[in-house]
C-alpha cells in the first residue's frame, strides 16, 4: 500500500495547488479581507475542483497516474 499513500500525497500536493490559484483568484477579484473571510470555502471549492476535473471525469487523478494505480 505505500503506493497508494504516495498517490494520495501526490493528489494532496496538487489539489493544493488549484487551492491556491482559487484563493489568488478570489483574493484578485474581490480584495483579500473577502478572501480571508472565505477561506474555508475556498479551500472547499479548489479540493472539490481538482477532484472533480480528475475523478469526477472518469480519469485518473494525478497521484494515481503518477503511481500508476488504476481505479476500478
Amino acid at each position: 500500500q505505500p503506493e497508494v499513500m504516495r498517490a494520495a500525497e501526490k493528489d494532496d500536493s496538487y489539489a493544493a495547488h488549484v487551492t491556491e490559484a482559487c484563493r489568488d483568484a478570489f483574493r484578485h477579484l474581490f480584495g483579500t479581507r473577502v478572501a480571508v473571510a472565505y477561506q474555508n470555502e475556498i479551500k472547499l471549492l479548489g479540493q472539490s475542483l481538482y477532484y472533480l476535473l480528475t475523478t469526477g471525469s472518469g480519469q485518473q487523478t494525478l497521484g494515481e497516474e503518477y503511481c500508476d494505480i488504476s481505479q476500478v
